[in-house]
This record gives structure tokens, sequence and C-alpha cells, in this order.
């Protein structure tokens, strides 16, 4: 199978345009007598014996150093520096001029496939002219008019012939990086029906013929993804920054605030607020970050004493934005561990309590304990990135690693639009033994 582009060049008014039209088989490019009239490169798709390709028609190349000529000039060597195979399009009844010999000065240093075409030969009478293309040094040039469609199957044959092989890829499966990987995108012939008809995608790769555990696998590989590069995040931050202890242990008191006044010290284990367990530090922070002012009782685990329950009110406060916010005075443990295994250990543990996090957002949301206006738009993410950056890189990672985690969990839930819808699908799919109707 052969694949490419062809630039179609030559100086003004020799009929690059009609033969750019004859390939496409449609009126694409401008015709007119006047030079200068096509200034910008025009792209269309050309087919011939089952082979297909690429052209693109140019502007008349001159090397007037006029700004408009200069400009297509640039233009037309953006083509030529593009293409696999060039068309060299020359006035057969005028012969060689030295605007000719410019051109293919221009095209002998491309280094690429030359093939000369000597338009306007619909005539017997002008076919002895195309001996004189000859002294560019090319064995071969072909007479046609573009007018009459005259010599069009040979030309076309001598572009399939020059035009290279398609490479055949080891895999078929197209991989790519993002510039900021905040997201994981997965798609298999079959859910793109004009891709595949245009690319000729085999059937049996087709995302229908996949297994259901195969279908799933790809499905679930977009959020997949996001959950790895998250833990890799946050794997690589305390790798080089240490990792913090996740444990719902009391690392610092705020004096004068409501934990001192209460009685909680440093040290001490959170193990359940208002009757909810806590595992993690994020579990503290998710259980007392929408308080309402009321009393909450935190029951604690003291060394070398017994639990015991503290109760604790919040005092009102406003943050920086004027809303307004209860505080406890309490923080989490700024010690730091360094090593591989604690860093692979802190990966895990704090994955996981994002991630739970995560969730009990989501099922928060769908019953009304928490309102969107709770979150914040696009203004407080930027505010909230700002800061992340004034902070240092590693709260950068971090963010991202947060960010990712959430694209992953959002698009697991089961809407039609989300990979969680489309697995909802599978799902019935192979309950009911019948494919989900599209509409």
């Amino acid at each position: 199978m052969k694949h490419g582009t062809v630039a179609v060049v030559g100086r003004p008014n020799v009929g690059k345009s009609s033969l750019f039209n004859r390939l496409a088989g449609d009126k694409l490019a401008i015709t007119d007598d006047a030079s200068g009239v096509t200034r910008d490169r025009l792209y269309a798709k050309c087919e011939w014996l089952d082979q297909q390709f690429a052209i693109i028609d140019t502007g008349g190349i001159e090397l007037s150093d006029v700004p408009f000529m200069t400009e297509i000039r640039a233009q037309a060597e953006l083509a030529i520096d593009e293409a696999d195979v060039i068309v060299f399009v020359c006035d057969g009844r005028v012969g060689i001029t030295k605007e000719d010999n410019d051109v293919m000065a221009i095209l002998h240093k491309s280094k690429k496939p030359v093939i000369v075409a000597a338009n306007k030969i619909d005539d017997v009478k002008f076919m002895d002219n195309i001996y004189e293309f000859y002294n560019f040094g090319v064995e071969e040039v072909f007479a046609i008019s573009t007018l009459h469609g005259i010599g069009i199957g040979d030309l076309l044959d001598k572009i399939i012939e020059l035009l290279p092989e398609k490479k055949s890829k080891k895999y078929d499966t197209e991989f790519c990086l993002r510039l900021i990987p905040l997201g994981g995108f997965v798609q298999l012939a079959g859910e793109d029906e004009e891709f595949d008809k245009e690319n000729k995608i085999d059937k049996k790769k087709s995302m229908n013929s996949k297994t259901g555990l195969q279908r799933f696998l790809i499905l679930f590989a977009g959020a997949g993804f996001n959950f790895i590069l998250a833990f890799v995040l946050l794997f690589i931050s305390a790798l080089f920054y240490g990792s913090v202890s996740t444990k719902p242990i009391v690392g610092s008191i705020m004096e004068e605030y409501p934990a001192a006044e209460a009685g909680l010290k440093v040290g001490d284990k959170i193990l359940k607020i208002d009757g909810v367990t806590v595992k993690t530090w994020d579990d503290v922070l998710w259980e007392v970050q929408f308080s309402d002012g009321s009393p909450s009782k935190f029951l604690i685990e003291r060394e070398g004493e017994t639990k015991k329950q503290i109760e604790i009110t919040p005092i009102e406060m406003e943050d920086e934005q004027g809303n307004v916010v209860y505080k406890f005075g309490i923080g989490s443990s700024a010690i730091r561990e360094r090593g591989l295994i604690p860093a692979f250990k802190y990966g895990i543990n704090k994955f996981a309590s994002i991630f739970k996090i995560m969730l009990n957002t989501v099922k928060s949301l769908f019953s009304g304990e928490v309102g969107v206006n709770d979150f914040s738009g696009p203004v407080g993410i930027y505010t909230v990135v700002g800061a992340q950056r004034e902070a240092g890189f590693e709260s950068i990672l971090y963010l991202i690693a947060f960010l990712s985690i959430n694209v992953g969990v959002i698009n697991l839930i089961p809407f039609p639009a989300f990979d969680g819808g489309r697995i909802l699908f599978l799902v019935i799919e192979k309950i009911t033994k019948k494919p989900v109707p599209a509409k």
C-alpha cells in the first residue's frame, strides 16, 4: 500500500490549479490567467488504483522580491518540504523559460522525486515540444492536457510508482503523551464508524468483536491511567521530599483555639468524629470541613491512657474570600520519613485516602449533603493552582495527583457520556444477552 503527499508546483499560469482540480475530482483551486491568484496551499485527497494520497496546490513560484510574491514562494517551498513526490508543471507550448529553470533549481535542492508534466499538449503538433524539457535532466517527461484530461492516467501511474510504501506498524495501537497529563483517552476501532470506513479498518479489530472482559479493560483504561499517574506522582513526591504520615494523629495544636481549650494534645490518635470512624488524616478533614459550628465529639486514643471522648465546638471565622468557616485549631504531623519503602507506602495510602474522599464527595452530591456551590469553579481552581505554585513543586505534584484521581473517579460515574456509563451498558448487555440500543 502506497501513501504520502504530492505537491503540484511551477511558475504562474501553467495549469497547476487545473491539474489539482483534475486530480481531486472537484473544482477546489481557483484557476485564472492572472498570476498570484492562488496564494495559499490547498489540500485534497486523491485516489488512483485503490491507492490514496494527498495533493497540495501551491501559488506560482516567482523569484521576485515583491512582498505578495515572496509570500507565495514561501508557501510553495513549505509544500515542497512537506511532499514525498513533486509534480513540476510547465507550459508545453511555451517551452522552458528562465522562471522554469529557477523553479527546477529549487526542486533539485529538495532532493525529492520530481515528475515533469508539460501541460497544454492537446494537439499532436505540440508533441515535439516535450523533448526540450529533458534538458532538466529527468528520465521521463509527461505530455498532459488538464483541460481535456489527456495523459493524466500515465501521470498518476508514475505518482503511485514514486510514492513511498506505507510502513507497517509493529503494533496497531497509537500511543501519545499529553503535555499536561491530567487525563487519559482510549479509543478502539468500532467506536467511530466513519473513521473505520475511511481507513478500511478490519472488523475483526472492532470494539464489538472483543470479549466482555477485553471491552471492560479498554473502557476502564482511561480512568486506570489517571490512577496510575496519581500514584506515580505521589510516590515521586514522597521519594524526593519525604513522606508524611497519613494516620489520624494530631501533629499540632493552635493555642487559644477550641481544640487546645478542650484538652486535645499533640500525639492523640483520633478514632471517631461524631460516631464516624476515621482512618486517615484526610478522613478527619472530611468530617470537619463541612461543620456548621455545632459541637463535635472526638473519640481519641492517648498513649498510656484509655480511650476518651472530647467535645470540641469550632470557632467561627472568615477565610480570604470572606466565606464563613469553622476552625478547630488542629493540624497533622509534619514529620517526614525518607526511603524507597516509606515512599511506596505513602503512595498507596495517600492514593487510597484521596480516592475514598472523592467517592464520599460523589455520594454526598447525590444525597444532597453537599451542594454544587460548595465546589470551586474555574476561578476557584485557578486560585488553587496559583497558591500551589507559590507553595512549591511538591505542592504542584500533589495537586496534579489529586486532580488526576478526581478525573478518574468522575469518568467512572455511570452516566452515558462517561466510561462508567458505557461499562454499565456492558454489564446490562451481559445480563440481557443483547446489546443496548444506541438511542
